[in-house]
């Protein structure tokens, strides 16, 4: 997903688009991911000025499961370099849902285990080996609280299950 969202990134700077913009144009002809798009980034403020040193980056997703993600991102780097991931909005229509909570739980773990993919991870290669020493995986601890979590059902995705969250 990284390198497909960067390269939709890349193309939409040289485009001189925005990038949520550029997206919605492309997914014009798949309304569910223009949905999720669009309730992602107006949760987050997309296009609401950042402090200093602060940036968002979006990204949507289609599973095999039938299954429309978007999610927004709200970074900080600090003057020395280091990267803080302030908040992750994120809006998902899976269909219908039995029990809210177990998305809520996926789409949580989810976001901590690939920021601490992205931020800890790291690969070890040994005698042209990789190595598998740990699995880092950051607790929520000293990080911002789930900030606001919720669900609908929303009559413009036909009934389908939009879950919104903003975690970190």
């Amino acid at each position: 997903m990284f390198v497909i969202e960067s390269f939709i990134d890349e193309l939409a700077a040289a485009a001189k688009q925005d990038p949520v913009e550029y997206r919605r144009a492309l997914l014009r002809k798949s309304p569910r991911a223009q949905r999720v798009l669009d309730v992602a980034t107006k949760a987050a403020g997309w296009g609401k000025p950042l402090p200093e040193g602060w940036g968002r980056g979006v990204s949507v997703l289609y599973s095999g499961w039938d299954s429309y993600l978007s999610e927004v991102a709200e970074v900080e780097v600090s003057k020395a370099g280091e990267i803080r991931v302030h908040r992750i909005v994120c809006a998902v229509d899976c269909g219908a849902v039995v029990n809210p909570d177990t998305v809520k739980a996926q789409m949580e773990g989810g976001i901590i285990f690939g920021i601490s993919g992205a931020l800890w991870g790291e690969v070890t290669i040994e005698k042209g080996r990789v190595q598998f020493h740990e699995l880092l995986v950051r607790e929520r601890r000293g990080r911002a609280p789930v900030a606001a979590c919720g669900s609908r059902l929303d009559a413009q995705s036909s009934g389908r299950f939009i879950f919104l969250s903003s975690a970190i």
